[in-house]
């Protein structure tokens, strides 16, 4: 019994030092092991600004909002979106037509790049344009109010809106449009 247990001590020690002799006489330019990170994606938390129209239509009402997603334009999207398809506050509007889409929202730096429909060029007169520009102008740059504004309709770049040509200057931005309407 006691050759046995000397021979399992023997052949543990043996072990060991195989073990020790493998990590210390690594060759140096052998890379340490790598711990994979699986971090999901973070979300952006981002509080914007939307801007309804007051009942008269000649002012601009702030309604802040808390929008959790995986990146700031998608952020704006549901931004506009909101203004677009959901019923405002109480004794609000908003002058965006409900059957206007977001073709596209791109946010590269202080440039902000929205495509819509053309039934967000349709209806209403130049108050009504006006508006809806703002609306979508301060909205979108509620996150970053330095940032300019690039719209397109149906792919194409807006220099002029609506049925009486209500003139867009490209980029938008708050110092061209004022608040009040």
């Amino acid at each position: 019994m006691r050759r046995n247990v000397l021979i399992g001590f023997v052949i543990g020690a043996v072990l060991v030092g195989a073990g020790v002799s493998l990590i210390f006489n690594r060759p140096p330019d052998t890379p340490p092991p790598i711990a994979l990170e699986t971090t999901p994606p973070t979300e952006v938390s981002a509080t914007v600004t939307l801007y309804w129209l007051n009942s008269q239509g000649d002012r601009l009402v702030a309604v802040k909002r808390t929008i959790k997603e995986k990146a700031t334009s998608l952020v704006l999207v549901l931004a506009l979106q909101s203004l677009i398809k959901e019923p405002p506050p109480d004794n609000l509007y908003s002058a965006i037509p409900k059957d206007t889409e977001i073709l596209d929202l791109q946010v590269d730096g202080q440039d902000i790049r929205l495509n819509l429909s053309s039934a967000f060029g349709r209806g209403g007169g130049a108050t009504a344009i006006q508006g809806r520009l703002i609306q979508v102008l301060y909205t979108l740059t509620s996150l970053e109010p330095t940032a300019r504004v690039f719209l397109s309709i149906e792919g194409k770049p807006v220099t002029y809106l609506g049925g009486e040509g209500i003139e867009v200057k490209q980029p938008m931005t708050r110092q061209d449009y004022p608040e009040i309407l």
